[in-house]
This record gives C-alpha cells, sequence and structure tokens, in this order.
C-alpha cells in the first residue's frame, strides 16, 4: 500500500469480514443474501477504484478487476435465482 493508505488493510479485513461472517446471517443462496452480497461488492469495487491504494498501477487494476469479476459473478447469481 501507499503510505498515505495505511488504514486500508483494516478495510480489507472489513471487506473480508462482512463476506464472511456477516452473510450468515442470511439463508444461503437466498436473494437478500445475494443482495446484501453485491451491495458489499459494489462498495468494494468503488472504494478500489476511487482510492487505488496500491504503489503500482498494475496491483491497482487487478484489485479493481477481481472486485468487479466478483460483482459480476453475485449479479449472475442472482439472474439466476429470480429466473
Amino acid at each position: 500500500y501507499r503510505p498515505e493508505f495505511w488504514w486500508f488493510e483494516i478495510y480489507e479485513c472489513f471487506r473480508r469480514f462482512s463476506f464472511a461472517g456477516i452473510l450468515v446471517f442470511f439463508s444461503p443462496g437466498s436473494p437478500p443474501q445475494l443482495c446484501v452480497s453485491l451491495l458489499f461488492a459494489l462498495i468494494s469495487s468503488l472504494m478500489y477504484a476511487y482510492h487505488q491504494p496500491f504503489e503500482k498501477s498494475e496491483e491497482n487494476s487487478l484489485a479493481q478487476i477481481s472486485t468487479v469479476a466478483i460483482f459480476l459473478t453475485l449479479l449472475a447469481g442472482i439472474l439466476i435465482t429470480l429466473k
């Protein structure tokens, strides 16, 4: 991380906790669980795109691509569930 983003690892731990810890309170695979996880993924994607916390631009690009991939996967899950 760039020095001014020393706090981003704390955010990353919270992001992981959100996906692993908070979503267990919803029924597995239910539309509410998918919608909340989609919201978490969108916030995560926006955080990485806005702040670009890594020193190398390649790392920032990889982080943004991976969060968008998570978002699109969850969006596909919602579309499949609601068919």
